[in-house]
């Protein structure tokens, strides 16, 4: 069952950054290919949102430390 783990954790990590990646994202703004479809378009640029709380850019940022300490050690072996 470990192996199994091991073997898909890359599963895990693309898992922990989609939420890290949804946490972060303003929700105001469109993607950016769609922006550039816009602009070409000629729609009028929509403002800025402004910043994310700071407790969202931390918690962003530690599941993408956890997402990196997944994908470089190995599972700890009991």
């Amino acid at each position: 069952m470990n192996s199994l783990l091991l073997q898909y954790r890359f599963v895990f990590v693309i898992g922990l950054l989609a939420i890290a990646a949804a946490l972060v994202t303003d929700r105001t703004r469109l993607p950016l290919a769609l922006r550039g479809l816009k602009r070409v378009i000629g729609g009028s640029q929509s403002p800025s949102g402004g910043r994310l709380p700071l407790w969202r850019r931390l918690l962003a940022f530690a599941i993408v430390l956890a997402a990196f300490l997944i994908a470089v050690f190995p599972a700890i072996r009991a």
